[in-house]
């Protein structure tokens, strides 16, 4: 259980916080910060919370700069403002205004990369909606039942980050995963990156291993298998149905055992998609299907997402304001979750440190190619 250390001024919100987290992590009260401090410097913690109001002014944080010598150990600043004390050099420094401090089981969950409902057992991905949590509990219940998986989602929203979470949590764990970009490979180099080539099989081949023989005893993932060459479908399907492949220039064939999980960012399933895959094809690979909603159907994980990203990228230096929450709800995200990441990197080395305010956050528009910012109100 992860431990987190805790000191306050303010009676009614240590109760609040004792409720909020006590059950969840190993949470330690101090009397005073001179206690809080000396335990700082004697073990590991894995966060520290402080209350703070503007009377305090900002060299109340002097002894806390680097954690009491523990600089990667998240700061959470429980303020009595919301704009809290900002232009604080202090790694992993993130202040929380009242209206946040409800909030608080949801931010340290996600400042100790897990998500608060993932601890009972739930959920994979950081944020709580719904629909994340269905596709979690969809991996949980297939990662060790023994028949391929596809994954359909638009590109952007985590296909591989699933495809992962597949492998993790089955007890092939500890064979390798592959991942192979069927869209990224051309067609006359296919069927050598899926079975290998053997030494001689043409000029100035030497011997290599595919991606079938390296992910023996794992998890074979094929990204945008509905853009592979039709021409090699068939390859595919009668190595996938015999569990047996041949290398190229090869006398005889290898036996594979591997798991197979593919993805696409195309609707097969719709009249647009047919086409794409070989029927029979696609029946073999499609015994269970998990589909993962875009961004925009999902905003409920648009805050713990950004807030995630933001501390990621600033290392704790700032803060998302009400305001540019708001604005990133307000986008339609037509690049998912990348371009969430992409939007908090570039506003996070713009601004530095401090809060982002809604007039600091670019959209920018793949296809007309133009920056998009909100319009200066009148005066």
């Amino acid at each position: 259980m992860k431990n987190i250390v805790y000191w306050d001024f303010d009676t009614p919100r240590i109760e609040m916080i004792r409720k909020a987290l006590g059950s969840t992590y190993s949470l330690s009260i101090y009397p005073s910060l001179e206690d809080l401090d000396r335990r700082l410097r004697l073990d590991p913690v894995s966060a520290v919370i402080l209350g703070w109001k503007s009377a305090f002014g900002t060299i109340f944080f002097e002894r806390f700069r680097d954690q009491g010598q523990q600089p990667s150990c998240p700061l959470v600043v429980l303020s009595d403002s919301e704009q809290g004390p900002c232009g604080l050099r202090i790694r992993r420094f993130h202040p929380l205004g009242p209206s946040r401090h409800h909030a608080i089981g949801e931010v340290m969950a996600n400042l100790l990369g897990e998500s608060a409902s993932e601890k009972n057992g739930s959920a994979i991905f950081l944020g709580a909606g719904k629909a994340m949590r269905d596709v979690s509990a969809a991996l949980r219940r297939y990662a060790d039942v023994p028949c391929p998986v596809l994954i359909l989602g638009e590109t952007g929203t985590g296909k591989e980050l699933a495809a992962n979470a597949l492998h993790s949590l089955s007890t092939r764990k500890s064979n390798p995963f592959v991942a192979l970009n069927c869209a990224a490979i051309p067609e006359s180099l296919v069927e050598s990156e899926l079975f290998g080539v053997e030494r001689g099989a043409y000029t100035d081949a030497v011997a290599r291993k595919g991606a079938f023989a390296r992910a023996e005893g794992g998890t074979l993932f094929l990204d945008e298998i509905g853009a592979m060459a039709s021409s090699v479908q068939p390859k595919l399907l009668r190595a996938l149905e015999h569990a047996t492949y041949w290398k190229l220039g090869a006398d005889r064939p290898d036996k594979s055992n591997f798991r197979l999980v593919t993805a696409t960012c195309e609707d097969i399933l719709s009249p647009a998609g047919t086409g794409l895959l070989r029927v029979d094809l696609f029946y073999r690979i499609a015994d269970l299907i998990i589909r993962i909603p875009p961004l925009r159907h999902r905003k409920e994980d648009i805050t713990p997402l950004a807030e995630h990203f933001c501390h990621a990228a600033s290392k704790g230096l700032c803060e998302l304001s009400d305001s540019a929450l708001s604005r990133l709800m307000e986008h339609d995200w037509p690049g998912n979750v990348r371009e969430l990441r992409s939007v908090i990197n570039r506003v996070c080395a713009d601004v530095a440190y401090g809060k982002i305010k809604a007039e600091d956050i670019v959209f920018i528009s793949f296809f007309a190619a133009q920056e998009t910012r909100p319009k200066p109100k009148p005066f």
